[in-house]
């Protein structure tokens, strides 16, 4: 089987469309049953610099971007978030940024008190990286231990970032 091969319109149409209005609200199905526009699709775009080399000037070009081109949010390193917030006040976009990046080895505590002083710092948006080797054991060998500690991390984020929105980086 081929990518060629694929009719990727309606395996999207079939498989993920009777989804949407459960994961992204009802009001979503209409735009994604039209044609994308530029804007449309730019409006979903997180801009991101993440390089452990960006300067200050990487993130100022990138919130520029970000405003120009109308993207949903520019992603940006912690140390950042109040230039970036800085930057992006009085636009459309979003700060967003991460915690326990890039391996998500830190403890629930951690990434939680991150993800606080992140949004107090201006964040509106928090990209966590989920427990890695916990989710491997949940994959492989769940129990209902691991299942809980893996939400109890995920859901401790979510309440420590408080009205800004948070993804789950697996």
């Amino acid at each position: 089987l081929r990518m060629a091969d694929l009719d990727i319109p309606s395996l999207v149409q079939s498989a993920l469309l009777p989804l949407v209005p459960f994961l992204l609200g009802p009001s979503t199905l209409p735009t994604l049953l039209s044609p994308p526009s530029v804007p449309s699709i730019a409006s979903i775009i997180d801009h991101t610099v993440l390089s452990p080399l960006a300067s200050s000037s990487d993130v100022s070009r990138a919130c520029a971007d970000a405003s120009a081109h109308g993207f949903a949010s520019v992603c940006i390193p912690p140390f950042y978030v109040p230039l970036a917030s800085s930057l992006m006040s009085g636009t459309n976009g979003r700060v967003c940024t991460v915690v326990s990046f890039p391996n998500g080895y830190c403890s629930t505590r951690t990434k939680a008190h991150e993800a606080s002083c992140l949004v107090s710092d201006g964040a509106d948006e928090v990209d966590m990286v989920c427990n890695v080797p916990l989710l491997r054991r949940v994959a492989s060998a769940p129990t209902g231990e691991d299942v809980d500690l893996w939400c109890e991390d995920v859901l401790a984020v979510c309440e420590a970032a408080g009205e800004a929105g948070v993804k789950c980086i697996i």
